[in-house]
């Protein structure tokens, strides 16, 4: 599961290609824009996964605020048998992963692969790692005795439905999980990247 929110998108062009390498690595991922979810479904999500990858872009030296309610709850109710790892982008100091990684670890997070912080937005380079980011993250939740359930392609909206080639590209789109229940519906996006 991802959770994060963004000042300026680039920590969300992090967190969408994240989702895209969970799901390419054949495990469902769920992606959270936390200034626009019900911070009570992400919860219970959290309690329900296996992992929990949290990003935060860096404002005032700090996490954003839409996020820091979030971790609270995680450090209270401590959730079991989870592993994860924090990331971030930032223009001029960069703590917010930091600082998410130190709060994931007095939840009882096990974390997997140090924080993540990238300067300002990511270039395809920078985004070729994240996808990659996850298989770091799986090996260390293996290497605790967890299992991954494997990506269902049929029957929810809340996973990528299918990948396809497209002009050397690949092209997923994606169904994100970031809309509160009140305003009805999702956000339909895709991404196409070019992965060597």
């Amino acid at each position: 599961m991802i959770a994060y929110d963004t000042m300026w998108g680039s920590t969300e062009k992090m967190a969408h290609a994240m989702l895209i390498g969970v799901n390419a690595a054949g495990v469902e991922g769920r992606l959270y824009k936390l200034s626009v979810s019900d911070r009570s479904d992400v919860i219970a999500q959290v309690l329900q996964a296996k992992g929990l990858l949290l990003g935060s872009s860096t404002i005032n030296r700090d996490i954003l605020p839409t996020v820091a309610p979030f971790i609270e709850d995680i450090k209270g109710l401590r959730p079991q048998a989870k592993i994860g790892a924090a990331f971030g982008s930032y223009g001029w100091s960069g703590e917010a992963a930091k600082t998410l990684e130190d709060k994931l670890q007095q939840g009882g997070v096990q974390i997997v692969q140090p924080a993540l912080t990238l300067k300002w937005v990511p270039n395809l380079e920078e985004t070729q790692g994240l996808l990659r980011l996850w298989k770091e993250v799986r090996r260390g939740g293996e290497g605790a005795g967890l299992k991954f359930l494997p990506l269902k392609t049929r029957g929810s909206s809340r996973r990528i439905i299918k990948t396809k080639r497209v002009s050397g590209n690949f092209h997923w789109p994606l169904f994100v999980c970031s809309i509160a229940p009140s305003l009805l519906g999702q956000i339909h996006l895709s991404l196409t990247i070019r992965i060597p």
